[in-house]
């Protein structure tokens, strides 16, 4: 049987007298949607004239059985974009995870190789087989937690996309608050710094691509970190500014006075909070950039120390922190008689979430 046997409207295959054992089970010549398949049985929907649709399972005969089943992989690939992201919506919005339409969005953008732009006007375009296979098979570990970024490989930043695995956190919109104020507190001229604990390189990244004249350092522990750093930087363009290096936040090997900025965003979270994480980052989030001893604060004053012998004088440092870390941060820099015009900053939640302080004017 042709496909011109079969007319196809809104995703539903509407079946005509395929045989007479459907023509008697189902009676009357009505519209039928095809709901779902298995061994020589399919599940219809019958129309009756209250708009409602009462299932129905029909045992067919194999030619009749098999002929409908080569329309429906013909089918299969006739969804348009709106309508696949719609359903994924739907299943996503069930599984109660967040934005779930933006998350349908991006991963069905991804998959086809899309901006926001083009989803919009190719909603109506049919997808192919493959194209929906590939965007179902994403949604259902989206169904299961797994953050959006780590799906699509990648996480936009200060404007910009960066690549990512699992071995580096997610960037997120609080760290671009360090980037601003380094930016606004630092002269545009020639400037050195070093980024610790980098993983996709957003904040060193996105300091040289708006400072072309600075050059920085990107230092990481985890050697598949550093290596999405890298391929960052290429990406951007930004290969030339910065160097990678493999090393420990706890015992930085920077040269002394050699830095007009220090700036990390450090393992931070205490480990008795692991409990208190929402399951994307407790689950799916590297462990090893996320928790901290001593009440997560043994990487901060790592930190902290590293950049005092690093910064030349009037240096600024820039750590970002935890909502509850600030005041207990400051007291720490404040205790070493070094730190000057220490300060803690909130983020758009009006949550604290950096300190900044300046090395003495030697």
């Amino acid at each position: 049987m042709a496909a011109s046997d079969f007319n196809f409207y809104s995703g539903r295959v509407i079946v005509h007298c395929l045989h007479k054992s459907l023509v008697f089970l189902a009676g009357k010549q009505n519209s039928y949607s095809v709901y779902n398949t298995e061994i020589r049985q399919i599940k219809v929907k019958k129309r009756h004239k209250d708009k409602r649709f009462v299932p129905l399972y029909l045992s067919m005969p194999r030619p009749c059985f098999f002929t409908l089943r080569l329309a429906l992989r013909y089918t299969a690939s006739m969804q348009s974009l709106s309508q696949i992201v719609h359903s994924s919506t739907a299943l996503l919005a069930a599984a109660h995870v967040d934005a779930p339409r933006r998350s349908a969005q991006i991963i069905a953008a991804h998959v086809l190789g899309l901006d926001r732009v083009g989803l919009l006007l190719h909603e109506q375009d049919k997808l192919s087989a493959e194209q929906e296979k590939c965007i179902q098979a994403l949604i259902e570990r989206r169904a299961q937690g797994e953050p959006v970024a780590y799906l699509v490989g990648s996480k936009e930043f200060y404007g910009r996309t960066f690549l990512l695995n699992a071995h580096t956190l997610i960037p997120r919109p609080e760290t671009e608050l360090l980037v601003d104020y380094a930016l606004e507190h630092l002269p545009s001229h020639a400037c050195t710094f070093a980024d610790l604990g980098t993983g996709t390189g957003c904040i060193a990244l996105t300091l040289a691509c708006e400072r072309p004249l600075w050059r920085g350092l990107m230092l990481d522990i985890a050697p598949q970190a550093l290596d999405a750093a890298q391929k960052n930087a290429r990406q951007l363009g930004a290969a030339q500014q910065v160097l990678p290096l493999l090393g420990d936040l706890t015992c930085a090997p920077l040269l002394p006075h050699s830095l007009d900025l220090v700036i990390s965003n450090p393992p931070y979270i205490a480990e008795e909070e692991l409990a208190s994480l929402s399951p994307e980052v407790r689950n799916f989030e590297p462990a090893a950039a996320l928790f901290s001893p001593r009440s997560g604060l043994l990487h901060l004053e790592a930190a902290a120390r590293a950049a005092q012998g690093a910064l030349r004088g009037g240096g600024l440092l820039l750590l970002e922190h935890g909502a509850t870390q600030g005041e207990v941060l400051a007291a720490s820099l404040a205790q070493t008689h070094f730190w000057h015009d220490i300060k803690i900053h909130k983020d758009y939640a009006q949550l604290q979430r950096f300190c900044s302080a300046r090395a003495p004017a030697y």
